[in-house]
This record gives C-alpha cells, sequence and structure tokens, in this order.
C-alpha cells in the first residue's frame, strides 16, 4: 500500500511541463488596498445585528454630544459676553477673564466625551465580537449623576440668591 502512495507522488511531482513554468506576477495592488483590513465579518446570529446597531447609535449620539459641546465652546468664546453692574452696551464691556475659562472648559468637555465616544465604541465592539454581556448602568453609575446633578442645582440657585433679581429696592 505504501509503495502505491509513493508512486502516486512520484508522479504527481513530475507532473506534467507546464506545472513548472513560472506563473506571471499579479498586476500591482493600489496603495489603499495594502491598508490593514479592519472590518469584522460576524455570523448574525440572536442579537448580534441588534447589538453592533445599538453600538452605533450611542457613538452617534456621544458624536453629537462633543459637537454641540465644541461648538458651545467656541460660540461663548466669539461671542457670548457677561454683563457689567453698570449696565453698559454689550459692545462696551467685553470682559473676556469670565468667559475664555467657560468656552474652554465647554470645548475641552466636548473633546473628552468625543475620546471617551471612541473607546466605548471600540471597547463594546471587541466585548461583543466576543460575545461578552458587560451592563454599566449600576448603583454607582446613579450615585454620581446624582451627586452632578445637586451639586449644579445648589450652584446655580447660589448664583440666583446673589444676583439683583432678588434685591429688593429700597
Amino acid at each position: 500500500m505504501s509503495s502505491a502512495i509513493a508512486a502516486a507522488r512520484e508522479v504527481e511531482e513530475a507532473g506534467p511541463s507546464n506545472q513548472h513554468q513560472q506563473q506571471p506576477p499579479p498586476p500591482p495592488q493600489p496603495c489603499i488596498s495594502k491598508w490593514p483590513d479592519i472590518a469584522l465579518v460576524l455570523p448574525n446570529s440572536g442579537s448580534m445585528g441588534r447589538d453592533m446597531l445599538a453600538n452605533e447609535r450611542n457613538f452617534l449620539t456621544f458624536f453629537k454630544l462633543s459637537c454641540t459641546l465644541v461648538v458651545l465652546g467656541f460660540t461663548i468664546l466669539l461671542k457670548f459676553r457677561f454683563p457689567d453692574d453698570q449696565g453698559n452696551a454689550p459692545d462696551d464691556w467685553a470682559d473676556d477673564s469670565v468667559t475664555q475659562p467657560i468656552g474652554y472648559i465647554f470645548i475641552a468637555i466636548g473633546f473628552s466625551a468625543l475620546m471617551t465616544a471612541i473607546g466605548k465604541y471600540f471597547k463594546t465592539q471587541r466585548m461583543l465580537v466576543k460575545r461578552i454581556n458587560f451592563i454599566q448602568a449600576g448603583w454607582g453609575s446613579f450615585v454620581i449623576v446624582s451627586l452632578l446633578f445637586t451639586f449644579a442645582c445648589i450652584v446655580m440657585i447660589l448664583a440666583s440668591l446673589r444676583s439683583s433679581l432678588f434685591n429688593i429696592p429700597s
């Protein structure tokens, strides 16, 4: 039996003469095709399609938030001015000492939201490929958001009480 296999191998190796001819080189590929292909091809089983679309929707929501915050920051830097106590016209009292930090803070928050969106998108995509479930909304998230909301309300109430809105004219 082994001699028959060896004979078949010799015939295959000897083969026709056209097998030993050189093949023409493949045509040159464009530069773009040399880039790594990072597309994922996954089976559409279970809720894979729904979860991938939800991940993209969440990324686009974060992206919209970051664009809005950056535009708001630049708007504050360029146009928004706080009035002074004398009630001067907007062109006379342009004070950048208050508006510049606020504008830069909004821009920084916008860019950090964009970086967070990119990180969360790829992290969730890797987890979906590995079929790992991760539920983020827990007590920690609710406590942090509640504390931030309470702090913002207290700051706004204190700012309102110190404004001229609550001063009683004499």
